[in-house]
């Protein structure tokens, strides 16, 4: 009761009836009823937001096993097929053939020192590379080998000029016994071999220039008589001082 009403009943209980009483009652009686319909409502509502939050706990339970069983099954297939999905990128080796100036991998001469694996089976660029079967072989990625020295068993080198570079593989990475097939590729080391020794570069825009055909523009060329070796056992240590680099930054 507020002090409206309160000021009426005080008003009757002076004067007698009003003429409104039967109104005041009818009112009172109605509001009655609301309130205790109201009361119903909150226990009700009680009781569905209770049962929501039990609810939507099941259905959080049930998305956390769900999520947990498909992250064990694709963690293991991706393990079975040699699947590897990094936070930073692997580190890897591979080669180049030098001709006009220009570094050519096994399909194409790459203009950039960065490049992207497509598919001949698949142009959409499905899951490159793939592990399915789909295609080759060889199957389809970018190619490089895990130590620099792997390089050297390759056969044809002699009599031609070549490039061997320190890469970093990203994206979807396939490991092998001795190497990967990567998704995306980037160079950060080259060593091109020069009449008169090795070529040797780290710098940024001194590999965009090595890859867009100004490869006679550079200097640098570390003078030596084994001057494959000499870019291998650079490019390695080249490995070793960009891996305690990341490992660091990461600790």
């Amino acid at each position: 009761m507020d002090d409206v009403e309160r000021e009426l009943d005080l008003l009757i209980r002076r004067y007698g009836d009003l003429g409104i009483d039967d109104e005041v009652r009818r009112i009172r009686n109605a509001k009655q009823r609301h309130v205790l319909e109201l009361d119903r409502l909150n226990e009700d509502f009680d009781r569905v937001a209770a049962r929501r939050r039990i609810t939507l706990e099941a259905i959080e339970k049930l998305d956390r096993t769900m999520r947990a069983l498909i992250e064990h099954v694709v963690g293991a297939t991706r393990q079975r097929h040699h699947e590897a999905w990094s936070p930073v990128p692997v580190l890897g080796f591979r080669a180049w053939v030098v001709e006009d100036d220009r570094l050519h991998g096994a399909w194409d001469a790459w203009e950039l020192p960065r490049s992207t694996a497509s598919c001949k089976r698949a142009p959409d660029r499905d899951e490159v590379p793939h592990t399915d079967g789909r295609c080759g072989p060889p199957p389809c990625g970018l190619y490089a080998v895990k130590r620099a020295e792997d390089l050297l068993d390759v056969t044809g080198w002699h009599g031609v000029r070549i490039a061997l570079g320190l890469v970093e593989m990203s994206g979807k990475v396939v490991e092998h016994a001795k190497g990967y097939r990567a998704e995306h590729m980037e160079v950060v080391a080259l060593g091109i071999l020069d009449p008169r020794g090795a070529l040797l570069i780290d710098d940024a825009e001194d590999l965009r220039s090595a890859f867009g055909g100004a490869l006679a523009e550079l200097d640098g060329v570390l003078p030596t008589l084994q001057p494959i070796e000499t870019m291998c056992f650079w490019l390695e240590a080249r490995k070793e001082r960009m891996s305690w680099t990341s490992e660091n930054k990461n600790a």
